[in-house]
């Protein structure tokens, strides 16, 4: 049996490589009587398969995975830390300009509160172990700074074994950071409509 000539004649070297690679019976053998000695294998020399969904190989992907976690899981951290430096303003709003930080711009030209007011106040109080003055504060700070500690194991986790987040626990991220801002955004409008 032969191959036509406008199957095997390809000017595209990755069409090559497949051509080659596709098993090719022998003179006289019908196509449902092809042996593994009739196959031809494909060598990829030293190129390594991508991780799915990935667009670098895995070397260089960890590269860049790595740096990247490590600022994930220690950014919370260090923003807790500054935190408890922190004097919880009175007002249960106004904390962050401790940091000299200006006031809340919203705040100033319209009057009103905008749904982060309040976060660095409840975060601060959060790092006291003063939860209940944390959720008057900001409820969806009181959220984050929760969220911001139970990121950071699993995020560490994944830079000491090498592996990417599962999809389960990506989900589960999705989820809770879409539940703080929904509690945020609830919780302002209680307190500036209700």
């Amino acid at each position: 049996m032969s191959i036509p000539a406008s199957d095997t004649a390809s000017p595209d070297p990755v069409a090559s490589d497949l051509v080659s690679a596709r098993a090719l019976p022998s003179e006289g053998s019908e196509p449902s009587q092809i042996r593994s000695s009739d196959c031809v294998s494909l060598d990829l020399g030293n190129r390594q398969p991508l991780d799915p969904g990935v667009f670098l190989p895995r070397n260089d992907w960890l590269a860049v995975f790595r740096p990247l976690a490590l600022i994930v899981a220690v950014i919370p951290l260090v923003l807790l830390g500054v935190s408890r430096t922190l004097v919880p303003d009175s007002d249960g709003l106004g904390t962050h300009q401790q940091l000299g930080l200006p006031p809340c711009s919203m705040r100033v030209v319209m009057g009103v509160r905008c749904p982060a007011c309040g976060m660095t106040t409840s975060w601060a109080y959060f790092t006291r172990g003063e939860w209940r003055a944390s959720i008057e504060s900001n409820a969806g700070g009181f959220m984050l700074a929760i969220l911001a500690l139970l990121v950071c194991p699993v995020v560490l986790r994944c830079i000491w074994r090498s592996v990417y987040p599962s999809q389960a626990q990506q989900n589960w991220l999705l989820f809770a950071l879409l539940a703080v801002l929904a509690v945020t955004i609830v919780d302002w409008s209680v307190r500036v409509f209700g």
